[in-house]
This record gives C-alpha cells, structure tokens and sequence, in this order.
C-alpha cells in the first residue's frame, strides 16, 4: 500500500545532483527535509542537518529513524557507500529509496555490464533484493546525460573556447539529455507520486536530442568555423577496457565508457524514456 512521504532524508546534498534535488524538495514546501552531511557545513535554510559516519551502519540508520524517504545522490567511487545507506535505510524502516543512479536506462541489456557503472549495477541489486527481504521500496531516476554539466564540463566533446568538437561515432545518436535543475524536479516529484513510481526506474528527460544536433547548436550561437574530429569509438572502447584490466586506471578510461554509450543506440536511446520534466 502506498503511503504520503513527509520525511525526506538527502545524501550527497553539496554536490552536483544533490544541490538541485535539495533545492527542488525545499521548494514543494510538503517535505521535511534532513541533509545527511559527513561534516558540518552550511546549506539552504529549511533543511535540518545531521553530521553522521558514512562507514556506520548503525550511525546512518539511527540517523534514519523516522523518515520516509531517502535519496542518495552521493558520486563517491566507493560501492560501499551506497550499499551502507541501503541497508541502514531499510533497517531504520524507511518506505522509498531513491539510489544514486541518475544516468542511462538499468534495464537495457548491456549497460550495467560496463565497469563504469559497477556502482550502480550493486546499488540496483541491493535495493531490490532489501524490497523484497524487508518491504523497503524503491524509485530510480534515468536521466540520459546531464545536459548543462556536459556542455560547461566539455563532457559533451564541444569545446567552445577553441571551437573544436569530438564526436562520438557518428554523432547521430538521439538519446535523453536531462538538466541537472530538472532532474532535482523530477527527484522530488517522485516522492509525491509514490504509487506510480513504486519499485521501477522512472524516466524522464528534457530533451532527446543527437551529439550532431547539439553541435549545430552550438555553431549557430557561438558563431565562427569549428573543427570536428568523427571517433570510430569501438577501438577506444575497447583500449579503455584493456586498461582498467591492466591497472591502468584513469578518468578518461570511465569517461570514454559512458561516450561510448552514448554513441550506440542498443545503450542510449529514448526508449522509455517519455516523461518531459
């Protein structure tokens, strides 16, 4: 049965998710809203903050104890730190879990096979095997690629400073892009639609557009020539595979993964994602 959530509690509220969902649950104004922060630290008046020890189950789920909700928007590369926050959710008796998810759809065969998104593949196994075992539910947001952190990142392979663009494949890919303003809305929406988001990703996107598209954007408002380079991005793939199998680990070699992604359709695509923020 569902149930109203007034109690929200919110990990990983200072960075780049975090920030926008805390801002979206403060602004409904129908949640009571708990920061579970590792120190203290200053954040928008209207929320409660607790300092708690990440590494302690029993710290976090006695932190947890009368909440409804939590919602994990941490981005440590360290899997415990999600599964931590699970288990505690579920041994404080809280109702919905939202896991740190917030990129491609997990239902997709082959997306979670990726070393990239190791973390989230144990988060998602986790939350649904506490469902079952304890009753704890669950929501997952899928996103697609976080569309304004990509361009200002250059995640995106635009490079506005030297006009210069580095196109996965073929660029022609179409696959959801999500601002990180409108993932916090749709975040917090969840949690007042508990009934229809029970226990299954939820996805959403602000606009489903190509890599090619959004460089012919990008030249039209910049103005001036640009120069783009076409990757045949099995080849990287691979190389950064063999890398992380040979211990050489490195951002690109994880960067390059999910790009990948992005420019294969059987791995990005707007599949179910029909949900406009």
């Amino acid at each position: 049965m569902s149930r109203t959530i007034r109690n929200v509690a919110l990990a990983g509220a200072s960075g780049n998710v975090g920030a926008q969902v805390l801002k979206a649950l403060l602004a409904v104004k129908e949640f009571n809203v708990t920061v579970l922060s590792r120190s203290p630290k200053s954040f928008p008046a209207g929320a409660q903050i607790k300092v708690v020890d990440f590494t302690s189950i029993e710290d976090l789920s006695t932190a947890l104890i009368g909440q409804d909700a939590v919602i994990d928007t941490t981005s440590s590369p360290d899997v415990a730190t999600p599964l931590r926050l699970i288990e505690a959710a579920a041994k404080a008796g809280v109702y919905r879990f939202i896991t740190s998810d917030f990129g491609l759809d997990p239902e997709l065969p082959g997306v979670y096979d990726l070393p990239v998104f190791s973390r989230k593949k144990a988060s998602y196994e986790a939350v649904k095997k506490q469902a079952a075992e304890n009753h704890m539910t669950y929501t997952l947001v899928s996103c697609g690629a976080f569309l304004d952190w990509c361009l200002s990142s250059g995640f995106a392979g635009l490079n506005f400073q030297s006009r210069t663009a580095w196109i996965f494949g073929d660029g022609n890919n179409v696959h959801p892009w999500t601002t990180l303003e409108d993932v916090g809305k749709a975040t917090a929406n969840v949690l007042l639609h508990p009934q229809e988001t029970l226990n299954r990703p939820v996805y959403i996107y602000s606009v489903f557009m190509s890599q090619s598209q959004l460089f012919d954007i990008a030249k039209e408002v910049s103005g001036g020539e640009w120069t783009a380079t076409y990757n045949d991005m099995e080849p990287i793939m691979q190389k950064a595979l063999e890398d992380l199998r040979s211990g050489n680990i490195s951002d690109a070699a994880f960067v390059v993964q999910i790009q990948y992604c992005l420019a294969t359709k059987a791995l990005a695509h707007p599949g179910k994602a029909t949900t406009i923020v």
